[in-house]
Order: C-alpha cells, then structure tokens, then sequence
C-alpha cells in the first residue's frame, strides 16, 4: 500500500512539474490550445505501468492542480475536456487497435486536441474556431509522436516488464496508418480552407461570444478595445490590409503570438474572453 502512495505521488509531482517547465519553454504555435504536452510522457507512462484506472485519476489530478495554479477555471475546462478525450482514445487505441506507445500517443495528442476545441465551439457557439482544426491535427500527430518515443524510453527505464510486452511493436504498420490518416486530415483540411480564400473585397468581423460585435473594413487604419466576456479586453489593430491583436487581458496572450491575419477565412482566437476576429468577403454573415 506504502509503495502505491509513493507511486502516486511520484506521478503526481512529475507531471506537476512537467507541466510547470512548459509555461517556461519559449516556444509558441500562436495555435489556440497548440502545446508540446510535456505532462502527457506521464499520463503515458501510467497507463502502461499503472494501469487504466491509476492513469485516469492521476491524470484528474494533474489537470486540477495545474489549473488552479497556473490558469483559471476557464482554462481547466479545456484542459479536462482534452485530457478526458485524450485518455479514452488512449485507452481504446491501446486496447482496441493493437497500437505501439508511439500510436497511443498519438492518438492521445490528436483527441486532445479535438476535444479541447470541440468545446471552444460548445462555449463560444461560432465555426470559424474550426479554422484552427487542420493545424491542431497535424500538430497532435507531430507532438504524439515525440511524446510517445520519450515516454517509451521512460516505461524501459523504470518497468522494464511492462516494456517488454510492447518491445516487437516499437512503430506498426497500423501506428503509420493511423498518423498518415492524421496528417493526411489536417493537410486536407487546410486545402479546403485555403480555397474558401476567394474574392477581394474583406471585412474584420469581431464576435463576443456567439454574438457579432462589429465590422471593420480591412483597407483603413484602426486601432480600437474589444470588450470580451467577464471585463476582459482586447486591443485590436488594423494597419496595411492585417489586423492584430496588440494587447489583451488574457493570461496566455496566445491571441497576440498569433500575429498578423489578411486572408480570407483566417482568424484570431482569445478563449478567456471568448473574442474571435474573423476576416471575411464583404457582407458575409456568419451562419
């Protein structure tokens, strides 16, 4: 019983801290919900050491505590949406499909985040979030895949048994099938977007929330405060045919690391106002 606490809280504390050293990596896709997931290498390794059951509270735990301390409630709900998703795929892609560690994280990367964005729809009620959905697949493949070889390095290292049984699938045909399916989505996906491009004329639509909040037109020089849901705001600025957002509330500025939009369908996202600026053809309505 002592050995299965310390497990836990062994667990507990790593993935803490993983999670923890990722707000510090300076690197950032400007993609809404868009992270390497450092703490998922634990999750992993749970479920393959542990088991289905430990994984699933330790992983509750890890999203709770890192909510609370380095985000807000707002945050913690995508994240518990994504890191539910993520764990059943992960279980069922295991279980299921026969996948290598490799392909369970993968498929865990990918679930997490679709889960995360299908609720970002859910709240803020508007479709152009699912812009971001061709980049955030092929992004859940890549990092997948990366969390995946380091967690099998870890499970070798700490439970070589539990390595062992898994040793002749190190990368399966079904694991190349399921991340070419995966890359193949998200490339679909942004040729599709990319041909709803069309046409000259453009506005910078704002929604707060599932409400349409003002147009602009592209081609003149703005600088203008948006306020968001809860008293937060953001600055938005339209210069040379791009809008921006400059400044904003939000604790994570992913809305400003996302830097400059001019096309045609393409949008900025700050989930903890539930702001979206979208650019779209003269008069389009958002349905």
């Amino acid at each position: 019983m002592s050995k299965r606490v310390a497990e836990y809280g062994m667990f507990v504390a790593l993935s803490f801290l993983f999670a923890y050293i990722e707000t510090w990596i300076p690197f950032s896709l400007g993609i809404p919900g868009a992270k390497l997931g450092l703490a998922n290498v634990v999750t992993l390794t749970a479920l393959y050491v542990m088991g289905t059951k430990d994984a699933f509270f330790l992983s509750l735990i890890r999203i709770v505590l890192t909510g609370f301390t380095f985000g807000n409630l707002s945050m913690m709900l995508y994240s518990l949406a994504g890191g539910m998703l993520s764990l059943v795929v992960m279980i069922a892609c295991k279980k299921g499909l026969g996948l290598s560690k490799i392909g369970v994280s993968i498929s865990g990367g990918v679930a997490h985040n679709l889960g995360q964005l299908l609720v970002a729809v859910a709240v803020v009620e508007n479709r152009n979030i699912f812009y971001y959905l061709p980049f955030l697949l092929l992004w859940g493949s890549v990092s997948g895949a990366f969390i995946g070889i380091l967690g099998g390095l870890v499970i070798r290292r700490i439970s070589p048994k539990a390595h062992d049984t898994e040793k002749k699938r190190v990368f399966s045909r079904r694991d190349g099938l399921f991340m070419g399916g995966s890359l193949f989505a998200g490339l679909l996906g942004l040729f599709f977007f990319s041909m709803q491009r069309d046409g000259a004329a453009r506005e910078v639509v704002v929604y707060v929330g599932d409400q349409e909040y003002a147009r602009y037109d592209l081609q003149k020089a703005l600088e203008t405060e948006i306020e968001g849901i809860r008293g937060g705001s953001n600055h938005l600025e339209i210069r040379n045919g791009k809008a921006r957002v400059t400044e904003a509330t939000c604790p994570d500025h992913i809305c400003m690391r996302q830097g400059e939009i001019s096309e045609i369908g393409q949008v900025l996202v700050c989930m903890p106002n539930q702001v979206i600026i979208a650019i779209e053809g003269e008069g389009e309505q958002d349905e």
